[in-house]
């Protein structure tokens, strides 16, 4: 959605929505968070936050305009309360230094089920003096932690939540690894950041580099079923290198496919996955493949990749993490998400 439509929803000044967090249904204003920019305090005092029916306009908007191929997915019988979760995501994050505006366009993926796919090779475990394993972690937790606010919202008794979407924990539908041993292949869900570590010393490194094979196997052919699948799906892959294992051009060849038998019936739900590559560590063959994912003229479209610097910005300094999250959420899933106007926004 441009950036013209944003401003115009969000012009009104409203008073903050009641907020649940830490249990209390009337917070005190917010001291300075550690994740305000520049040290900068929250103030809920004089922040004005979106509501849950401005949330609803954008995403009517959207709905209309630039994801027609998932309306029929996302009916409004369902929005009020996923635009509650939502707003309740949106007044955390602008509290901790977030844009109101990006805060908008991420409440975007209470839609969506999050999956990821992470490459827990060898290179992966073993390189840069395990610097990799490091930032990888950073970023899941990071990531766990903005989709657990909007898969969840406030509940205070989050395994009890029976609405669709997201995890029945309130975390991440699934996380898989592209070699996993054991019992260890069906993945780990409902991740939230405090299972993160466990999650990835259990699952350990070895292997290769086998993205077009795992992603067939064990995220496609399990949530893509074009007969079966019941929300847009945002597909986020972690990688450290150069595909092995596996023949030239299968990933490409996989994308391609799926996307061609979701559009069957209409064209425009080829877009009912999109993918986030993710480059972790700096090796320059990694860099290459996704770029050339990202620019491929049939599938770039629901494809975005960010790369390692940016990892290294998050893992290095928290509080950048509201210029590097809406890129990795929102790159493969909003045309111009970046293209917004950020005055007027706190």
């Amino acid at each position: 959605m441009s950036g013209s439509v944003l401003p115009a929803m969000l012009s009104e000044q409203h008073p903050a929505a009641g907020d649940a967090s830490n249990g209390a249904a009337n917070p005190q204003p917010s001291k300075a968070s550690n994740d305000a920019p520049n040290g900068q305090a929250s103030n809920t005092a004089s922040t004005s936050y979106p509501t849950a029916e401005q949330i609803k306009e954008y995403w009517a908007q959207l709905l209309e305009k630039e994801k027609v191929g998932i309306r029929h997915l996302c009916p409004d019988s369902e929005r009020q309360g996923q635009a509650k979760k939502a707003e309740f995501m949106a007044k955390t994050i602008i509290d901790k230094g977030c844009k109101k505006e990006v805060a908008v366009q991420l409440s975007i993926l209470a839609l969506y089920d999050l999956v990821l796919l992470v490459d827990n090779s060898i290179s992966m475990g073993f390189s840069e003096n395990k610097s990799r394993v490091t930032t990888l972690k950073a970023t899941l937790k990071q990531v766990a932690g903005l989709y657990q606010l909007v898969s969840q919202g406030y509940n205070p008794n989050p395994e009890k939540d029976g609405e669709k979407g997201g995890g029945k924990g309130g975390g991440i539908v699934s996380v898989k690894f592209l070699n996993p041993y054991g019992n260890k292949g069906h993945g780990y869900r409902d991740i939230t950041p405090g299972k993160v570590n466990n999650m990835v010393d259990d699952v350990g490194f070895r292997g290769l580099t086998r993205i077009g094979t795992e992603l067939l196997n064990r995220i496609l052919k399990v949530y893509a079923d074009v007969t079966q699948i019941k929300r847009p799906l945002l597909v986020v892959i972690f990688t450290d290198g150069e595909i092995e294992g596996e023949p030239d051009g299968l990933l490409k060849d996989v994308l391609t496919n799926t996307a061609a038998q979701h559009a069957q019936e209409d064209t425009s739900r080829a877009h009912l996955i999109s993918y986030q590559f993710v480059a972790v560590g700096d090796d320059a063959g990694a860099r290459e493949l996704l770029e050339a994912l990202d620019d491929d003229e049939k599938i770039g479209d629901y494809i975005d990749c960010l790369y390692g610097e940016d990892l290294d910005r998050l893992a290095k300094n928290p509080k950048e993490k509201w210029e590097i999250l809406p890129k990795l959420f929102l790159g493969s899933i909003l045309e111009d998400w970046e293209q917004i106007s950020w005055q007027n926004t706190t």
